[in-house]
């Protein structure tokens, strides 16, 4: 058999060559025992290469019709191209991307099984009116008792309670907060100080600020014995509540 013909033409030369290589690696494969083994694929790619370099030797048809080649023909499916003998490369690579299109085509399937509708979006809750504030209850204003109709005069009270007493001045307790406000202060000086005297005094005077009418509390300084002191009287009844020494200290602020 004649290797190639002049007016062959060059695709069915090359068909016809890698028939003739297939059966010379099947000869191959049946003397294996009577040869050293050669790697099969070796065979076949060392075949097909001399199968391409007789059909690049054979020469070309001159004739228009073989010039203008006719479009490609489209791709054929491996069942399509299994009717006519493959080589074994052929077929591996036709079987792979048969393969790779049934696995992208499970993923779409498997990704499109996956996919959720969004949950619906449940609507706002209407928003309830504020509950009308209750008007804060009305704060009873400091009731002080009116001054009664008749006072006692401090000075003559103080001349009446004690004897050869000389009043110096009188001052009416008319601010009640700056009053209590100063005899805590005494207080917490007599304790700490030991003044069981002075404790006293200051106990009797924030009561009597608490519980007085006003314009009923004042004080008064005065000589008595050759000593200073200052007291404090109820002229609303006529008492005197408390007495005590240095009054330049303790009628400060009246």
């Amino acid at each position: 058999m004649s290797d190639a013909d002049p007016t062959e033409d060059p695709r069915e030369l090359a068909r016809r060559l890698a028939e003739q290589a297939k059966h010379r690696v099947a000869s191959a494969a049946s003397a294996a025992s009577e040869a050293p083994a050669e790697d099969p694929r070796e065979l076949a790619r060392r075949l097909a290469e001399q199968a391409k370099a007789r059909a690049a030797a054979a020469p070309a048809k001159t004739t228009i019709s073989a010039q203008i080649s006719p479009a490609d023909p489209p791709k054929r499916s491996l069942a399509d191209r299994a009717s006519k003998p493959l080589s074994p490369q052929e077929a591996m690579r036709l079987a792979i991307e048969e393969e790779k299109r049934e696995e992208l085509a499970r993923k779409v399937v498997v990704t499109r099984s996956t996919l959720k509708p969004a949950a619906p979006v449940a609507p706002a809750a209407p928003v309830q009116p504020a509950a009308p504030v209750a008007p804060a209850a009305p704060v009873a204003p400091t009731v002080i008792e009116p001054a009664p109709a008749s006072l006692r005069d401090p000075a003559a009270l103080v001349a009446d309670r004690l004897a050869g007493a000389h009043v110096l001045r009188v001052l009416p307790v008319s601010n009640r907060v700056v009053f209590q406000a100063l005899w805590q202060a005494h207080r917490a000086r007599a304790s700490a100080e030991g003044d069981i005297a002075l404790l006293v005094s200051a106990d009797a005077l924030l009561d009597a600020a608490a519980r007085l009418p006003e314009g009923a509390l004042f004080a008064a300084e005065l000589s008595w014995r050759g000593e200073a002191w200052a007291v404090w009287l109820d002229a609303a009844r006529g008492a005197l509540l408390a007495a005590a020494r240095r009054p330049e200290l303790l009628l400060a602020g009246l």
